[in-house]
């Protein structure tokens, strides 16, 4: 009776181990299933234009981001214009003191309409192109093309100087009367290098402009090395994970007991691990509306 009931432990014993070491396997797998399928989608979104496009091209619609974008246009558009000197040579030695209060007018009219301009179909429109151009760019340098580095005077960014002539030519009436003088604005193109697009601009406002105008820093050349190896290591680990998850699916199927059971156990703990990433991926995209900031 003791001998049977001391078989009877050992073969509980010997099934709660090969059960433990099976859940195990299942959740192990669940894991790398669930790495490998978001790691493929994360590079489908950062790697391929269309689904970037589909991705980051309807932050242009975005209320956070059209008003973050109106703010620092505004900024951008007041430092180059300088309206308080101006003003202040125009005006009559006694009115003086009322440039501050008309150069505050001023700037308000001109927030106002590039808030107008960053709320229009034409702006969502060229929001895309300029990203989708410089999406392109970026992964030409991060597959080891560096070429690009050359037009960005050492830095991969995104130029939106085209979008802030935009900005000007709904306001280049009052511009002009500001200024004095005709001006003209020049239409400025996504393709358009960085460098020329600041030139051209300066050109039409007659005013030199800084060498960052309008750009928006995304890595420098000193980051580059690191950058590179970083994007080789993950489309490595990519395929790794991928390899990795179809042959551990194989294993656990083929050592597993109940084979259906197992199936589904590994399809439900898979999809848990799946929709878990995906919420923390979404959780990270949403910070790209508040890094435009």
């Amino acid at each position: 009776m003791t001998e049977g009931g001391g078989k009877t432990e050992k073969s509980r014993a010997r099934r709660w181990s090969r059960g433990l070491a099976q859940g195990a396997l299942i959740a192990f797998t669940a894991l790398i299933i669930g790495v490998a399928v978001t790691g493929a989608w994360l590079r489908a979104i950062a790697f391929d234009e269309e689904r970037f496009k589909d991705t980051i091209a309807p932050l242009g619609s975005n209320d956070e981001v059209q008003t973050a974008l109106g703010l620092w246009a505004g900024a951008e558009l007041r430092a180059i214009l300088d309206l308080k000197p101006y003003l202040e040579d125009v005006l009559p030695e006694r009115a003086e003191g009322l440039a501050g209060p008309i150069e505050a007018s001023l700037e308000f009219f001109l927030a106002e309409r590039a808030q107008a301009f960053f709320e229009s179909d034409t702006f969502s429109d060229l929001w895309t192109r300029v990203t989708v151009r410089a999406h392109a760019a970026i992964v030409k340098v991060l597959e080891g093309n560096s070429e690009a580095l050359d037009l960005e005077n050492g830095a991969v960014t995104i130029n939106l100087v085209p979008i802030l002539s935009k900005v000007l030519e709904q306001v280049e009436t009052e511009v002009s009367a500001i200024l004095g003088r005709d001006i003209d604005i020049p239409e400025i193109g996504p393709g358009t290098p960085a460098s020329e697009s600041i030139n051209q601009l300066a050109d039409a406002l007659g005013r030199s402009l800084p060498e960052d105008f309008g750009q928006l820093k995304v890595f420098e050349e000193d980051r580059l090395d690191l950058e590179q190896v970083g994007a080789e290591w993950f489309n490595r680990l990519v395929v790794l994970f991928v390899i990795a998850g179809i042959a551990l699916v194989a294993l656990a199927i083929y050592v597993a007991p109940n084979k259906r059971r197992t199936i589904l156990w590994l399809a439900l703990s898979s999809a848990f691990i799946i929709i878990l990433l995906r919420r923390i991926t979404f959780v990270s995209q949403s910070e790209i509306v508040d890094s435009v900031r």
